[in-house]
């Protein structure tokens, strides 16, 4: 019968039989908190995994994206972000991307830093600004000039 003796130290486990050689048996890839079944597995830096794919839903547990550009991608349809209402997610309000054939070059919309007046309505300065401004054009009640017809 041979004896074996195991020790740990950090991620490295040391396998020794007796007086001969050590057997070295590091722990594999990076680890994580247990999954459902006990073990670890999951990663603790998301650099390690540069295509990282969701098996359902993220919980973000109100918590931020803190640097960077968020982009939306797809595959063969416009990108869309949808912002869902607080009742079982019942309604949302999108923002979707332009076909590709109508895309003349990148957009950024800059948006206020306020919420504008009443009756005011948002602008573009034709470069991505956007600001608030007095609604024009139209006709308003005051213009309103009344044309007889007369049928003989």
């Amino acid at each position: 019968m041979t004896n074996v003796n195991v020790t740990t130290t950090s991620n490295t486990v040391n396998v020794t039989e007796g007086d001969s050689s050590v057997v070295t048996v590091a722990t594999a890839g990076p680890q994580g908190p247990p999954g459902a079944d006990g073990h670890g597995g999951g990663l603790s830096d998301i650099v390690l995994d540069t295509t990282p794919q969701l098996g359902g839903d993220l919980d973000m547990n109100s918590k931020f994206i803190s640097s960077g550009t968020l982009g939306v991608k797809n595959a063969g349809t416009q990108s869309e972000l949808q912002l869902y209402c607080e009742v079982s997610n019942a309604h949302y309000a999108a923002i979707k991307a332009p076909a590709h054939a109508d895309f003349s070059g990148n957009l950024t919309f800059t948006m206020p830093s306020n919420y504008g007046s009443v009756n005011q309505v948002l602008t573009t300065d034709g470069s991505g600004g956007t600001s608030w401004a007095a609604a024009s054009g139209g006709i308003s009640q005051g213009q309103a000039t009344a044309t007889a017809l007369i049928f003989s």
